[in-house]
């Protein structure tokens, strides 16, 4: 009995040194990376803010002609292109936003003098304009807060050239934001014709009024964010988020970083921002990429204009891509599409490579320029004239080409009003210099890409996660 009672007493001391020891160190806990199937089917949906960023820019164009006139003068324009939050559209298409016209800034003084070399009395000044509110489709005002950029009159759209005859789902792609881009320019170009082609025959005169004109686009960046309220989305919309798009997938964004051949070098950081949400497929439409989804790159080609009119070249790719909340992936994409002002005169190579055109009409300019300051020396001995009069009116007519090669109207009129046959050479040669200069010695123009230029992204394969 006595071995029975000491065999219990140790028993119950080793438990409870047992039960101290398990209170002092307690188990690690199992962490769950994910959640079991039936915690995914019964999860509530996602509440999301719908929130228009600060920096956003609103694609906008004039609808109807403004006078440059004075500070203060109202403006209108229309929404071009949707803006999204995060995966819906907030602003749409065809709203509009009004504002007023904040500063008249007056030409420089070696554009004025240009200008009147050419005929041109106008004094040339531009109109620097801001919007202070949003009209939405339904009717509803919205202040906003506006930076806007420079205007361009005549906006076109770059694709890459593709040499298969059978059109790929990247040139389908590239199709179809082409019918919506075109869809939406002609809303705005149509009220403006009529004003186009009366204005260009005005412009002809010594003195003419100046305007904004119809059709002008503008991007209006917020310096206030907007917001749109709240929204919900299902689980099972956004189960592939965050996945890298599938090949030949292109997305919609906008340039960050502003990109010139003459100081971008390889390996120069881009950055970019999707605008428009991409979701994998119509039949199942689960969002991959939302609006806001951040995209790096770097520069592989940049070489800038040097002389001899030879022109620059700039090519960059997208290597990384990051979620609003979320991990960097690492991508393989590169440009499709850009929009541009016509004036920028540059064209998208196969590989996405932009590069300023040669101009066709160079070789014809100068070849006439030539031609006609050779005319100011012709042989008398083969200039047969039947009287003074006849002379003196071919000198006049000829004189006044050479001028009007040399030196535009002020030199046309020159040369024909003082009728010297050794200063219609000495303008006609000036004219012929002047022409071979700036289109075949002088230094040809670089590749200037702007802040905010709306452009596609075409994905490749995917190459897994970046390298730390």
């Amino acid at each position: 009995m006595k071995v029975c009672r000491v065999g219990l007493a140790a028993g119950a001391i080793l438990c409870g040194a047992t039960a101290g020891f398990a209170q002092a160190n307690p188990p690690t806990p199992v962490l769950l990376t994910h959640p079991p199937p039936a915690a995914v089917s019964q999860s509530s949906p996602e509440t999301i803010e719908l929130v228009v960023p600060k920096g956003t820019p609103l694609r906008v164009s004039l609808i109807k002609k403004v006078r440059i006139r004075k500070v203060g003068d109202p403006v209108t324009a229309r929404v071009l292109e949707p803006v999204y939050a995060f995966d819906r559209v907030a602003v749409a298409a065809g709203s509009e936003v009004t504002g007023k016209v904040v500063q008249i800034i007056p030409a420089s003084k070696l554009v004025r003098t240009e200008a009147i070399l050419n005929g041109d009395f106008t004094p040339l000044k531009t109109a620097k304009v801001e919007f202070d509110t949003l009209i939405l489709k339904n009717g509803t005002h919205m202040a906003l807060d506006t930076r806007a950029l420079p205007g361009t009159q005549d906006v076109i759209r770059l694709v890459t050239r593709q040499n298969d005859k059978k059109p790929s789902l990247v040139d389908q792609a590239k199709q179809a934001i082409d019918q919506r881009w075109r869809n939406a320019i002609d809303q705005v170009k149509a009220p403006g014709k009529l004003h186009r082609l009366e204005q260009m025959g005005l412009n002809e005169l010594p003195y003419h009024r100046q305007y904004l004109h119809a059709g002008t686009v503008y991007d209006a960046e917020l310096i206030k964010p907007l917001d749109f309220g709240k929204a919900t989305i299902a689980p099972q919309e956004t189960a592939g988020l965050g996945q890298v798009p599938p090949q030949n997938s292109v997305v919609e964004a906008r340039l960050l970083t502003a990109l010139s051949s003459a100081t971008a070098v390889k390996g120069t950081p881009v950055k970019a921002l999707v605008t428009k949400p991409l979701f994998s497929s119509k039949k199942k439409k689960r969002l991959l990429l939302p609006e806001g989804t951040e995209l790096e790159g770097d520069v592989v080609q940049a070489r800038s204009a040097r002389h001899l009119h030879r022109n620059g070249q700039l090519r960059f790719v997208i290597r990384k891509m990051e979620l609003p909340s979320g991990p960097w992936e690492r991508v393989d994409a590169s440009i499709e599409g850009l929009e541009v002002g016509r004036n920028a005169n540059l064209a998208l190579d196969s590989e996405g490579g932009a590069s300023v055109k040669q101009s066709k009409k160079r070789y014809l300019t100068t070849a006439l320029a030539i031609a006609i300051a050779a005319t100011t020396v012709a042989g008398d001995s083969d200039h047969h004239m039947g009287s003074m009069k006849q002379a003196v009116g071919g000198d006049a007519g000829t004189n006044g080409l050479a001028g009007g090669s040399g030196f535009r109207l002020v030199g046309l009129v020159m040369g024909a009003g003082l009728r010297s046959r050794a200063l219609g050479s000495v303008l006609g040669f000036y004219g012929a210099a002047r022409s071979v200069y700036f289109h075949f010695l002088a230094r040809g123009h670089d590749v200037v890409l702007a802040k905010d230029t709306p452009m596609e992204i075409a994905f490749g394969p995917r190459l897994g996660p970046p390298a730390k």
